[in-house]
């Protein structure tokens, strides 16, 4: 799941199709304003099932070969 905090909410669907993303997105810029302000983005949660903050990260890092797949992994052990 993603939180957008796009300005233009109406362009975000078309960029989740164009890559072929299927993640739940929030739309949530008012709250990530009130509560994260100011904040850098990207930035990387890891929540677990309780809801307890596990990992944070701000971007993406380039010096992890795959970085998409370490962050998932990472998701699912927190997940169970």
């Amino acid at each position: 799941m993603t939180f957008s905090v796009d300005e233009n909410p109406g362009e975000l669907e078309p960029f989740l199709k164009a890559n072929g993303f299927t993640f739940p997105v929030v739309l949530a810029r008012q709250y990530v304003e009130g509560v994260a302000a100011p904040y850098t983005i990207p930035q990387n949660w890891i929540v677990d099932g309780k809801g307890t903050l596990r990992e944070k990260s701000v971007g993406f890092n380039a010096n992890i070969a795959d970085w998409t797949k370490v962050m998932a992994e990472r998701a699912a052990k927190v997940a169970h």
